[in-house]
């Protein structure tokens, strides 16, 4: 491995400035710090690999990944496994990594390397369309634009994703010019899908920037960390620790002119080559100044306020606001049985006491995933019950784990329960095609209602009346010949009660969604 050196920044400049006049030909690097974006088909595929064979290293359930990662996943799966070389997943995530030109996979439109620095830069055109007349529902989304990387070395990057397209709304839409990702205007705006700096090792990770975190085993959105609420604005930090396991910790911002934040630390390992469990606590707390505190991986979060509060002379009615925190706890894990079968859960407890004083606010998660290799096509099915109390993500001091409008775990948010399931069929690593339905009951407890200290307490088990019901069945097809090109579609019937908690509004319709993506 080269030893990264430091460059001057009036260097940095000169080597900008030549690289955007040289025409040297394009490479196949695609730099390997570079995420993996959360909402990638790539874990999809991981997930698949890990409900086939048993996972000796690699820590599944912590995203995103890097190009890296994934390429050390496979090494390892292939060399424990040899039989798994030929499996199609692992046919479609190798040509992933190693894109070859022309038709098998374009390369970068434009790149170049001096010394230990690297140049990429590829455009990129995305088009999707999608309707449900259950819901009288239309979403739009196209987008032209470039992604941009420059590596130093094999540890440093920077990376931007830029693009021109149409407000969508949606976690992760494109905001309106009021920054909403609430906003149903389709007029055409510039935005930035994610921007962040790393420095990664194989026993130090460090990044600060613009993009998502899901932490856990769901198939649809885990319960604490997901990526159903927009990109955050953070630094990240993970370390390697005995034993193949590995602590990560973030900080971010989820409003920066109300100074509220969002924190987080995990720790993820194996406990044999079957099972990987992960620990987490997540807090919501307010104030810059307390930023530095949260930084530090090693101090549980319960205690955090209360050394706030302690060296403060603020009054109490202030104190409640800016000294306290909100926190929250997470256990999921997930176990291969036996080759081809997976078992995973997770669950969340936001608050609870032994006396019944107040509502119990907790969630679960489990699920279970089946997968066969019959004459050399793969063959999955997927299923996962998701359950949330009312109250979850909020609290009456007003620390909510809420992000520009959306739940920071379960895109449902609180007061629901869902299952889905998924039977896929990939006969080989370009085509896959499915079937999926899904069945959930949201109750009209809304996301940031908290239940104040002093009124009765609810019943546990029984969702809020009205409860919208929606159900939902639709075949699936996805086509990806090469890692430049990728198209998908799915169609089909949906059924709604109580639409929007409006008692006996009900109806249904067809429903289906359309997707392409081109990358050169």
């Amino acid at each position: 491995m080269r030893v990264p050196r430091v460059v001057p920044p009036a260097r940095l400049l000169l080597l900008a400035l030549a690289w955007l006049f040289r025409g040297d030909p394009a490479n196949a690097a695609w730099h390997s710090q570079e995420e993996i974006p959360v909402e990638s088909p790539v874990y999809r595929l991981v997930d698949d690999l890990a409900a086939s064979y048993p996972v000796n290293s690699a820590l599944l359930l912590t995203r995103p990944w890097t190009r890296a990662d994934l390429g050390r996943f496979i090494d390892q799966l292939t060399a424990d496994t040899p039989a798994a070389a030929s499996d199609p997943a692992v046919l479609r995530l190798r040509r992933e990594l190693a894109p070859a030109g022309g038709a098998a996979g374009l390369e970068p439109m434009f790149a170049s390397e001096q010394d230990d620095l690297s140049f990429e830069l590829s455009g990129y055109a995305r088009t999707s369309y999608a309707e449900d007349r259950s819901r009288e529902t239309v979403a739009r989304d196209h987008r032209v634009g470039l992604q941009g990387s420059l590596a130093f070395g094999e540890r440093g990057l920077l990376f931007a994703d830029g693009y021109a397209g149409n407000v969508t709304p949606g976690a992760h839409g494109t905001p309106g010019r009021d920054g909403s990702f609430h906003s149903t205007d389709s007029e055409a705006t510039a935005w930035f899908d994610r921007a962040y700096a790393s420095w990664i090792t194989r026993g130090f990770s460090l990044r600060a920037g613009h993009t998502w975190l899901d932490w856990g085993p769901g198939s649809n959105g885990t319960l604490g960390l997901s990526d159903a609420a927009p990109a955050f604005d953070l630094i990240a930090a993970s370390v390697a620790l005995p034993g193949d396991a590995r602590l990560h910790w973030f900080v971010a911002t989820l409003d920066a002119v109300g100074a509220s934040y969002l924190a987080g630390h995990r720790l993820a390992f194996r406990a044999g080559p079957a099972v990987e469990m992960s620990f987490t606590e997540l807090a919501r707390f307010d104030g810059t100044g307390s930023v530095p505190l949260y930084l530090l991986p090693v101090v549980p979060y319960a205690l955090f306020d209360r050394r706030v509060r302690g060296a403060s002379d603020l009054p109490a009615d202030s104190l409640d606001k800016v000294g306290r925190n909100n926190v929250m706890y997470m256990m999921d894990f997930s176990w291969t049985w036996r080759p081809g079968t997976r078992l995973y859960g997770e669950l969340l407890l936001d608050d609870a006491t032994l006396d019944n004083s107040r509502p119990l606010a907790i969630g679960w998660q489990a699920g279970m995933h089946l997968r066969r290799l019959i004459g050399g096509a793969a063959w999955s099915l997927r299923g996962d019950y998701s359950r949330l109390y009312s109250y979850v993500y909020s609290t009456s001091h007003g620390q909510d784990f809420i992000h520009a409008g959306f739940p920071t775990g379960f895109p449902l948010g609180p007061d629901v329960d869902r299952f889905s399931a998924r039977l896929e069929w990939r006969a080989d690593p370009a085509w896959g095609l499915g079937v999926e339905g899904s069945a959930a009951r949201k109750g009209s407890q809304p996301l940031g209602q908290a239940w104040q200290p002093g009124t009765p307490v609810r019943a546990r088990l029984v969702l809020s009346f009205p409860v919208d019901q929606d159900q939902r069945l639709a075949l699936t097809a996805d086509w990806s010949p090469s890692p430049s090109v990728a198209v998908s579609a799915a169609g089909g019937r949906a059924w709604a009660k109580s639409r929007n908690h409006v008692y006996r509004d009900d109806a249904d319709g067809l429903y289906g969604r359309a997707q392409a993506g081109f990358r050169w």
